[in-house]
């Protein structure tokens, strides 16, 4: 049946022909090279620098890549490194030249200071098959009124 997917698609039957990939699909195409495809991430290096936070705010930050192969280019999976983060992204293939995203929601309720967190994305690519998207920031602890901030800390991160 996935064979036949990939046809239908190969075959410019219509970019909408194939969606909703399942996970257990996703797996087989990752396993299948012969439909793999290339992929540039558009933002800076993959890092995004979110500033200051209170604690217990949300950030939400949204990573682009385009498909440059000439296959369609699935999101296998995208890998979180803590419990912090929440992931979304969309299991309809990327068709040639179009753009998809990976959005992160950031929720700061468990994390205090410097912070540098990253999830990984894999793809059916033959380049960055496995990619991993940081970013940065500082939670500020906003109901601790000992703590005083200096302006080190302040000017430590920017936002890019």
């Amino acid at each position: 049946m996935l064979f036949i997917a990939f046809v239908i698609v190969s075959c410019g039957e219509g970019p909408n022909q194939l969606r909703g990939v399942t996970k257990e699909e996703r797996e087989q195409i990752a396993k299948d090279t012969s439909n793999y495809t290339y992929i540039r991430w558009l933002d800076y290096n993959a890092s995004i620098n979110f500033g200051t936070i209170n604690a217990g705010e949300k950030v939400q930050l949204i990573y682009r890549f385009k498909n440059v192969g000439e296959k369609p280019l699935f999101v296998i999976g995208v890998t979180e490194t803590c419990k912090c983060t929440l992931t979304k992204y969309n299991t309809d293939p990327i068709q040639p030249g179009k753009q998809g995203t990976i959005q992160i929601v950031f929720d700061s309720r468990t994390q205090l200071d410097a912070i540098r967190k990253s999830v990984i994305v894999q793809t059916n690519t033959y380049n960055d098959q496995y990619k991993t998207l940081v970013f940065t920031g500082f939670v500020r602890d906003c109901c601790n009124t000992d703590r005083k901030e200096s302006d080190e800390e302040d000017d430590r991160f920017k936002v890019f």
